[in-house]
């Protein structure tokens, strides 16, 4: 059971992250915390469903970003690490038998999102308001696959720059404050519950040392292991 927790704690952290009311307020909300509340939508497992990380908190500064999330009871931690401005991309792993970092520069990014389905986005002309920010709404289709659709609510009143360079939704350049994963056969849903302008010691956005770091594809290895034992 770890092993599948470890799992989805990749999966919603590998591809995957995040208004305000008036220009003012926009102009300043340039540092703060975003929490998504994170679900599982089809899946039927009530039991993995109760152990499954439940929110996400989103930190950012400067163009830097930390992504944390953390299952129940600290059985699997995850952060992700983003520098938006250099396009310097780190994941963090830890369980009570694995500590894994990975460290991509923007090439290696664009390797990695080579290997993942292209999404072809379709604005709309619908709107939604979201943690009290008004969002515009966008379809996600995949390019290639039947996977069913995801809607990407997005809004221009958070101002991180460059914000989607790391994921499948790149095309994008508006804060996400909710969307979908399709990852490891398994749908997760993000949606930002609040925002708050709060300040962010930028010491945070600093990758701890003492990992044992691998490439995309190492990583990519250990988690369908781990999932593969899991299932036999």
């Amino acid at each position: 059971m770890e092993r599948r927790i470890y799992g989805v704690v990749i999966a919603i952290l590998a591809i995957a992250v995040v208004g305000c009311d008036n220009s003012d307020k926009q102009r300043e909300f340039s540092e703060g915390v975003i929490e998504y509340e994170v679900s599982f939508p089809f899946d039927q497992d009530d039991m993995l469903i109760n152990l499954y990380p439940k929110t996400m908190m989103m930190s950012f500064d400067n163009g830097q970003i930390l992504a944390e999330l953390r299952s129940l009871g600290g059985i699997v931690t995850s952060q992700l690490y983003l520098d938006n401005n250099t396009e310097r991309f780190s994941q963090v792993l830890n369980s009570f038998d694995e500590k894994v970092a990975m460290n991509l520069d923007a090439p290696g990014v664009t390797d990695m999102l080579g290997n993942m389905p292209a999404m072809v986005l379709e604005p709309t002309s619908e709107k939604d308001s979201i943690a009290g920010f008004l969002c515009n709404k966008t379809i996600a289709n995949f390019a290639s696959d039947s996977v069913p659709a995801i809607s990407l609510y997005h809004t221009s009143e958070i101002q991180i720059p460059n914000p989607n360079w790391w994921n499948q939704f790149n095309m994008c350049d508006e804060v996400l404050l909710g969307y979908e994963v399709e990852q490891y056969g398994m749908r997760m849903r993000l949606r930002a519950t609040s925002v708050r302008m709060d300040d962010v010691d930028d010491s945070i956005f600093s990758v701890p040392e003492g990992y044992a770091v691998v490439d995309w594809m190492g990583m990519q290895e250990k988690i369908e292991g781990l999932l593969n034992q899991f299932k036999d």
